[in-house]
Order: structure tokens, then sequence, then C-alpha cells
């Protein structure tokens, strides 16, 4: 009975061991597994080791033969010490006959298309004799070169006005001081969405009441060219009447011989201390997206025209002055008509407000100036004995569109891979962050998005390129901002085993105990066997 009793108990205790070490510690272990979607970390890695670049077709006309050889020869060269971009030159002819009735450059523009069409892109570069310039850039995808224009002149406008691979070295972190520190690009990638916010001030709605058809003015103007750009942001653009909102600046009063007989002196200096006082009553301080304030003051006629000084200058001779706030937006001062004002002495004493008409025409020229200045499509570098053709409609130039296009989907390509590694690198450093599916389902689609922009970047596919070069930093910014991953830094694996080991450690102690029994009691049970074994076999001897 008593040999039962032991066997039950350690068959007790072996169903113990079993349920502790072979069910409990390894649902334990299971339960308490941080989990981690399977990430291409290694692919990630080495990102920057396939170097952004793009490829421009350049189809290239010079009448004389000998003249286009000498050219494309040292253009290639100069085209071969660029680490930025490749140019893929393609010499075109064409017959005497067909030369003999081209009377104008358009003209020639469209003889040439016979042969070469220029792609979203593409460039092409003709020789034409009757230019005062040595280069003149058309608003197409064409540069018209004098004979007299060197190689050298035409690779620089191409590299600094077409392509302009300083911004694109910029961005990449290619600029070196002197010293060999590395200049960054301060500027944030192009967003995938902005708000356009259009405001209209009328800081005295008592003394003049303003007409302004603001909704034909956007559809007119803004949508029209916003649209070129849809490819790489969507705007959503809006409009608002603020009233008894004022520009606070120090101004003096200034005589002139305008019918008005004077006008007040804006210091440039004070103009960021404007766009602070005015940005919250804006209201746009709490949007989601990026907004582009797009502002039109109108001054009463008392405190009107007004126009903004530097060193005691006018900076502009126009009726209407602007200023501008990279990545903000700017602002235009519309100044009433000198007729209207001229005919009210105090403006304080009348009856009735003044009825002032804004006209769109004058007024969106400076918005959309503004709004090509914040976009960078001005062209800041001036170079000697080159020109642009006036730009005389409401979209940008073609070729202003593709820079802007290639130049933002390379920042997002660029942004989109610095934000996946600086991410792996956060997640191999911390163990016990939860990698959920969806996040590793997004980090993979921002990499496969990335190698898919540099390789349609590369064959200069420039919309496809944008596409993919979108995707990829919105996938790697919702990645690498997931809520999910905060989930457990504050639960490290040291509070784990602090936790449970108060709880596990006074079962296991007995049972890891109760191990000497159980070997004493097989051992002992193995002894037993052995001398019966003996006694076994000396009765077998006696027998």
């Amino acid at each position: 009975m008593v040999k039962n009793d032991e066997f039950y108990k350690i068959c007790s205790t072996i169903s113990y061991i079993v349920v502790i070490f072979v069910v409990g510690i390894p649902m334990w272990w299971k339960s308490t597994e941080i989990h981690r979607a399977v990430l291409p970390s290694d692919e990630i890695a080495v990102l920057d080791k396939t170097p952004i670049t793009f490829t421009m077709k350049i189809g290239i006309f010079i009448d004389n033969n000998e003249r286009q050889k000498t050219v494309v020869e040292e253009l290639e060269v100069f085209f071969r010490n660029n680490d930025i971009f490749n140019a893929k030159l393609i010499p075109i002819q064409a017959s005497q006959s067909e030369m003999a009735n081209v009377r104008t450059p358009a003209s020639l523009e469209k003889m040439l298309s016979k042969y070469y069409v220029a792609k979203p892109g593409d460039l092409l570069v003709a020789e034409w004799k009757n230019l005062e310039d040595e280069v003149l850039v058309a608003n197409e995808r064409t540069l018209f070169v004098s004979p007299k224009a060197s190689s050298e002149k035409i690779y620089q406008v191409i590299r600094s006005w077409i392509v302009r691979d300083y911004k694109i070295r910029s961005i990449l972190g290619l600029v070196r001081t002197f010293d060999g520190k590395q200049l960054r690009h301060n500027f944030p990638p192009p967003s995938p969405e902005y708000e356009i916010m259009l405001s209209i001030l009328n800081p005295k709605p008592d003394l003049q009441t303003l007409h302004w058809n603001v909704k034909k003015a956007t559809e007119d103007y803004l949508e029209p060219f916003l649209k070129e750009f849809s490819y790489l942001s969507d705007f959503k653009i809006k409009s608002q009447w603020k009233y008894q909102v004022q520009l606070t600046y120090s101004s003096r009063q200034i005589k002139d011989t305008s019918k008005v007989g004077r006008h007040f002196a804006m210091d440039k200096d004070s103009l960021p201390h404007i766009i602070t006082s005015i940005e919250r009553k804006l209201g746009t301080d709490v949007a989601n997206k990026p907004c582009i304030h797009l502002v039109v003051y109108a001054p009463p006629c008392n405190s009107a025209p007004v126009y903004i000084y530097k060193d005691s200058k006018r900076v502009s001779n126009f009726t209407f002055d602007s200023f501008i706030s990279a990545k903000w937006g700017g602002i235009v001062i519309a100044n009433p008509p000198d007729a209207t004002c001229a005919t009210i002495l105090n403006e304080d004493d009348a009856t009735e407000p003044k009825e002032i008409y804004l006209h769109s025409h004058a007024i969106m020229d400076f918005v959309l100036y503004e709004l090509r200045k914040i976009f960078e499509l001005e062209v800041e570098v001036p170079i000697n004995n080159a020109a642009l053709v006036s730009l005389e409609q409401i979209t940008p130039r073609l070729w202003e569109k593709d820079m802007y296009l290639r130049n933002g989907a390379v920042h997002l390509i660029a942004s989109a891979s610095s934000t996946l590694q600086s991410l792996i690198k956060l997640l191999d450093d911390i163990k016990n962050i939860v990698i959920g599916d969806h996040v590793g389902h997004e980090i993979h689609a921002a990499y496969e998005n990335v190698v898919k922009a540099k390789e349609y970047l590369a064959v200069n596919d420039i919309d496809k390129a944008v596409k993919h070069a979108r995707i990829a930093y919105i996938a790697a910014e919702k990645a690498f901002n997931d809520p999910s991953l905060l989930e457990l830094l504050y639960f490290p694996e040291e509070q784990k085993y602090a936790i449970y080991i108060p709880l596990y450690l006074p079962i296991m102690i007995p049972v890891i105990f109760s191990f000497n029994s159980i070997k004493k009691y097989f051992k002992k049970n193995k002894e037993q066997d052995e001398q019966k074994e003996e006694v076994d076999e000396v009765s077998k001897k006696d027998d």
C-alpha cells in the first residue's frame, strides 16, 4: 500500500512537471512573445548604394553639320562628368528644301517635330540665327541657340535652369563646404496634400465695401496652374473674407505727385512681423495638411496707397506690392485706385462706405507670381547672354513643370529612403517594439515603390516616377508614425521578468526540488530490480 502511495505521488509530481514545462512555459513564452513582422531590413540598409539618377533625351539641330558634330561631342563630355543626370544626345538632320520654308522659330519647331518629339523631361536644342542672346529658352521644351553660342553655355543653361541640379545635389546632401562639412536641404519634401487658402482682408468694412468674384478668380487662375502639379500633390483651394484684420506695421507718409498727393512706406524689415501678427487670425493653424496662404490686403483710402521700401527706396514700380515667405505663402497689397481715393478728403467723415472693385487679372498676376516663387519655378541664377521667352500664360512652362515634378520625385525618394533606414535602425536596436502586419505591409510597400520610382526616374519616365515616389513617401511616413510601434516601449524585458518571476518562482521551487525525489525513486526501484535479478540468478544456480 505504501509502495502504491509512493508511486502515485511520483506520478503526480511528474504530471506537474509535464504541465509546467511542456504546456505552461511554452504557452507563457508564446503568449508573451512580441510579434514582429518580417521586414526587408538588409535591402533597406543598402538603398543608398543605388544612386538617384535620371536620363534626358536631348535632340540637337544645327544647320551646319560640322558645328553640330562639334557641339554634340563637347556636350557629351560635359554630361559625362555630371553624376546627377545623363543625357542621350540625338542629332537631327533636315533637308535644305525644308529649311527654305522656315521663317520663324515656331515654324522651325514644327518642322523638327517630324524628326523628334520632346516628351516630358526631354529637350530640343535648335539653332536660330536671328537671336539677340546666345541662348533663348522657350515656353515649351525648346532651347533656341545662336551660331555663336558655345557648348559650355548650352550646358550651363540646361544644368542651371532646365534641370537645376544644384537643388538636387542639395536634396541628396551632395553639397559640401570648403572644410568638407555637408550642407543639408532644410526644406521639407513636397506634401502629398496641400490647402491653398486665399484670404481677402478688409480692415475697415465701415469705410469701404470690396467687390470681387473670388470663386471665378480661383477657377480661372489658381485651378489651371495647380492642376499641372496634380501628379505630385493634391490641392484643396479655399477662400475666406476677413474683416477688421489689419497688417501691423510702422509706416511713414511720403509726398508724391499722384492724384492723392502722398503714399505710405512699409519697411521691408517689418514684413516677417506682419506675417506673425495675422497668421493666427487666418484660422488655419490647426489644419492637418500643410497650408499655403495667399493673402490679399486692401487698405482703406486714409492709409493707402502702401508701398514696400528698402533703404529708403521703393522695391518696385507696380501699382500693387507683394511679398513672400517661403513655404508659408505671400501677401498682395491691393491699393485702391488713386481716382477713387482722390475724391475723399477725410475717410472718417464719410457717411457711406466707398465701393472698391478688385480686378482679378491685376491681383492674380501677383498671386501666381507668389506661387511660382513658393514652388521655386522662377529662375534665380542669372546667366550672361541667356534669356527666357516672356511668360504670357497662366500655366507654368512645360520644362518648368518637368523640373518641378522631377525634383519633387527625387525629394520624395530621398525622404522615403531616409525614413525607412531610420525606422529599420530603430526597430533593430529596440527589440521589444511590436511590428504589426499592417506596419510591415507599409514598410514593404514603401521599399518596393522606392525601387520602382528610381527605375522609372532613371529612364526619365517622370509621371510614373512621381506616382511611385509619392506612394513610397506616404507609406514610409505612415509606418514611421504608426502609434502601435510605441505600445510596449514602456514595458521592457527587465520589467516583464520582474513581474513574472515572483509569480512563478513559488510554484517552480517545489517542482524543481521534486526532481530529486523522482531521481531517488527511480534509483531505488532500479536497485531493487537489480537485487531481485541477483536473487533470481542465485536461485537458478542452486537448482
